[in-house]
């Protein structure tokens, strides 16, 4: 059964059955009983879902910011709405609110995992997964890749590459 141990500033996931310990600076990692990243890891979907919902760019999702503010402002479509360009600041004010909101109420969900890459010497591996984000009347789909290896000491580096 894992166990998660707070440890200073590092939280420490620990396998009981292989004794691996796996740490990543602050954020809870996975790997496999045999010391390897694993795409599919329970450990390693909470992380990269939480990531992704973190990210300043949400990808894809930054249309729902701009919807919000058109919808705000008065307008049907981005594209024809005077008061965007009439009233930049109150246009910008809106989509920042509807980020705003959006941060908040997305719920970020990572399906179909899969291993694209493997790097035996750097211990890494390279995922896609399919991103569905749920907000409270229509969920968005976008992809999602990323990186996950075994760094230094066993430390855990994991990075976003792309949502497209």
């Amino acid at each position: 059964m894992p166990r998660i141990a707070q440890t200073g500033a590092r939280k420490v996931w620990s396998s009981g059955t292989a004794g691996i310990i796996c740490v990543l600076g602050g954020i809870v990692g996975a790997c496999s009983p045999g010391g390897e990243p694993d795409c599919e890891s329970r450990e390693t979907i909470a992380l990269v879902e939480k990531m992704a919902k973190d990210m300043d760019n949400p990808g894809p999702m930054e249309s729902y910011g701009l919807d919000y503010a058109v919808e705000k402002v008065g307008c049907r479509f981005y594209s024809s709405c005077k008061k965007a360009v009439e009233e930049p600041h109150e246009f910008e004010k809106f989509r920042t609110e509807g980020m705003e909101k959006f941060k908040a109420e997305a719920v970020y969900k990572i399906s179909s995992a899969r291993l694209q890459s493997k790097d035996p010497t750097t211990k890494s591996v390279m995922c896609e997964a399919d991103l569905i984000v749920e907000m409270p009347n229509h969920s968005s789909y976008a992809s999602i890749t990323y990186k996950f290896g075994i760094g230094m000491l066993g430390k855990f580096d994991t990075t976003i590459l792309e949502i497209k």
